[in-house]
């Protein structure tokens, strides 16, 4: 049966989207596409009815009494995206459900620079790097990506996902986004730690892809096709072709981050108004240069709306 998804995780890039795609995965009642990153709705080909079909047959396998969803990062990426929520919205119908996992700011960024790196789109230093191209700092702009998402789809049908609460407690995770998204969660009582771990994405590649390949992984033909090649393989393919090692220690300057802290801030507070949560409960390690506080109080892994009375 030709269907389109019932939820989508949104983002945030190098938020930990990989990993809540395979452990959604797990659940009987879920089927996740195959392959992630099909970023169907961050161009207006998805208007087209044979494009439209295509995507459906990302779902064709899943069974009636399962809902169905996706992962994919271009859907918060604005400026580089745009309209993804309006035309989501417009096909799918206003019930499809959302999930924007989020990280701390700066961490976030530094993944990102790394992911960057590593399959050679840059050869700036991070510091450069952040100061040269503003994406770094508009993915980590959690309220201006998610903003269009809740207008388009009310607060109510948003679960921000705070991953490293998440990571913290993965089971008590997952089974509030199962309550989220109207699934039964106590199947997964049973799924163990180590199986969780296995779904774990450990992040970037250790080895910088360097020549010819660099080139092509760059080009509009190579982003086209990536989407049908199973992640697996293309890192096998990486780790073959990597000829320089990634530092382990990259980071930003304190000169940096003040610049990220000061771009971010005004951003960040509407972030944190919108999931309706005491500022210090979430963003005190946020200014307190990115070390987690062990006084801080630890906070839900997923938040969706408060209850209106």
């Amino acid at each position: 049966m030709l269907r389109y998804p019932d939820f989508l995780i949104v983002g945030a890039m190098k938020a930990g989207t990989t990993t809540l795609h395979a452990d959604l995965g797990l659940h009987p009642s879920v089927y996740t596409s195959d392959l992630k990153e099909l970023a169907f709705f961050s161009s207006e080909a998805c208007l087209e009815s044979g494009n439209q079909r295509l995507y459906k047959r990302h779902f064709e396998k899943a069974a009636s009494d399962q809902i169905c969803g996706e992962a994919s990062t271009q859907y918060t990426k604005i400026p580089q995206f745009t309209g993804s929520a309006e035309r989501a919205a417009s096909i799918v119908g206003p019930d499809l459900k959302i999930i924007y996992a989020v990280r701390e700011p700066l961490d976030r960024i530094v993944s990102h620079y790394v992911h960057e790196f590593s399959r050679g789109a840059t050869d700036l230093s991070i510091d450069d790097a952040v100061r040269s191209d503003k994406r770094y700092i508009a993915f980590s702009s959690y309220y201006q990506q998610i903003k269009p998402w809740v207008g388009a789809f009310g607060r109510g049908n948003v679960a921000i996902v705070v991953f490293e609460e998440y990571m913290r407690n993965r089971g008590r995770g997952l089974r509030q986004l199962c309550d989220f998204l109207g699934i039964d969660s106590s199947v997964l009582e049973n799924r163990g730690a180590e199986e969780l771990k296995s779904h774990l994405n450990h992040g970037s590649a250790q080895y910088r892809v360097e020549g010819a390949f660099a080139k092509l992984i760059t080009t509009r033909s190579y982003r086209a096709v990536r989407r049908y090649v199973p992640e697996n393989i293309r890192k096998r393919v990486q780790r073959a072709v990597g000829r320089r090692r990634i530092p382990s220690d990259v980071n930003l300057s304190l000169a940096t981050r003040s610049l990220v802290t000061q771009e971010i801030l005004a951003d960040q507070y509407s972030f944190i108004d919108l999931l309706g949560i005491d500022s210090d409960g979430l963003w005190e390690q946020w200014r307190g240069g990115g070390a987690i506080d062990s006084g801080v109080k630890s906070i839900s892994p997923v938040l969706t709306a408060r209850p209106t009375h």
